[in-house]
């Protein structure tokens, strides 16, 4: 700009030239824009062939996959409550490894079986299909086929990869109806790896009416134990137990127990008649 004699100039690529007060300039005079072609619905797009900002026409998107790389958002939702939601498969351990699943959703559930054998090990779970994120749930499938779940770091497995990590890396077998939920990261080191959410520590044992009966150990203190073990192992003081073995073991006081093998206690002020 000439501030002297209130010119102003603009580079034209090779010189400058002096701009009118009173001109007007389009896109198209700039040495990098070409709007040749230019219609309704045109953008300037940069062509890198040609350094130059072309006008072309904006492509329209009717679906998703016209956008590139666009992953369906149902790719991440997990329907709960319904038949649909979480999906489970049945699939072998076959040489250490669990492979061939596809993914339905963010949530799996694997009833795993052994190939054939009593007994298998798990150390590697194919994560092809899966998205970063994504949880499996691993249960046993067959009572006759018991799979133990081994951690990366310590697994004997005879293979090159393993990419399952545990907490404080203890194994998990699969057996009864105990199971064990891992989920799929990312590790700058090892790649894609499975690592556990949490797991089953006791499994479920039925109870009849009779085992409510029998061997009763109600801590209640003044209550009447009736059925075989009454009283047994028992802490509470002022009871009757009545039954076979009724205060066997006991360690309250003040106790009265009748019935065969009633004996056997290091409670005080006991009386006992077997």
């Amino acid at each position: 700009m000439d501030t002297v004699n209130n010119k102003t100039y603009r580079w034209t690529g090779s010189t400058y030239v002096e701009i009118s007060q009173s001109a007007s300039y389009n896109l198209n005079d700039l040495t990098d824009v070409d709007t040749t072609g230019k219609m309704n619905g045109h953008i300037l797009r940069y062509n890198s062939t040609s350094s130059q900002w072309e006008s072309q026409l904006l492509s329209s998107v009717s679906t998703l996959d016209d956008l590139t790389g666009a992953t369906e958002i149902t790719e991440y939702i997990v329907v709960r409550g319904l038949n649909s939601g979480i999906i489970s498969i049945d699939k072998a351990v076959s040489n250490f490894v669990l492979t061939g699943m596809t993914r339905a959703s963010a949530f799996t559930q694997i009833f795993l079986d052994t190939d054939g054998s009593p007994t298998g090990e798990l150390a590697y779970i194919n994560p092809s299909g899966f998205i970063v994120g994504d949880s499996i749930r691993i249960c046993q499938y067959d009572a006759s086929g018991i799979v133990t779940i081994e951690d990366a770091t310590i697994s004997p497995a005879p293979i090159a990869s393993k990419n399952i990590y545990l907490t404080d890396t203890v194994p998990f077998v699969c057996q009864s109806n105990k199971s064990i939920e891992l989920r799929l990261q990312y590790d700058p080191i090892f790649g894609l790896v499975w690592v556990e959410n949490g797991r089953s520590t006791t499994q479920i044992s039925s109870v009849g009416i009779q085992d409510v009966i029998d061997f009763n150990r109600d801590l209640i203190n003044g209550n009447n134990y009736q059925g075989t073990g009454a009283l047994t192992a028992n802490s509470g003081i002022n009871a009757l137990g009545l039954g076979t073995n009724a205060g066997y073991n006991n360690q309250g006081d003040n106790i009265n127990a009748l019935g065969n093998s009633a004996v056997d206690t290091v409670a005080s002020s006991i009386v006992t008649i077997s």
